[in-house]
């Protein structure tokens, strides 16, 4: 890897203080993961290129799963390798199932978190991070699930 591709991938995420996440501030898919185009147009996931770059190790057909559940995260000491079985076993024992077919919260909820999102960014007394936690805890999910109903990756229709 070639000095001016890792620059131009480190500009492109900050460092969360709360959490410890490396917020990745470029071009995310629908499920809210990092693309990272490199110099041969291959656009590739951007958390799987942090764990490459740091490690050394690629990932081939495995899973680079979050311990922090933050999908557009690429903090290196956030990322483990895993199986689909790993990651899916993960994601149960975190409570992140926030999938419609498991779901965890009503469609009435999901428009109550939506609601309180838009209060949260007129008066931005938290935040983003400490504000997904204490609605979470509030419906008894992650913050992933949280965040996935503010960016609209579920419950887009209510």
């Amino acid at each position: 890897m070639d000095a001016s591709t890792i620059e131009r991938f480190e500009e492109k995420s900050i460092p969360e203080p709360n959490s410890g996440c490396h917020l990745w501030m470029g071009a995310v898919d629908k499920d809210g993961y990092g693309q990272f185009q490199l110099r041969t147009r291959k656009t590739v996931k951007a958390h799987r290129f942090a764990y490459e770059l740091h490690t050394g190790v690629a990932p081939g057909k495995l899973k680079v799963c979050h311990s922090c559940d933050v999908t557009c995260c690429v903090n290196p000491k956030h990322l483990f390798l895993g199986t689909t079985n790993d990651n899916n076993k993960d994601m149960d024992k975190k409570g992140r199932s926030y999938y419609k077919g498991k779901a965890l919260i009503t469609p009435v909820q999901a428009k109550e978190i939506k609601k309180l999102y838009r209060r949260h960014c007129r008066t931005d007394r938290l935040d983003g991070i400490e504000w997904a936690e204490e609605v979470a805890k509030r419906y008894g999910v992650s913050k992933s699930c949280v965040w996935h109903i503010w960016l609209g990756h579920t419950w887009g229709e209510v």
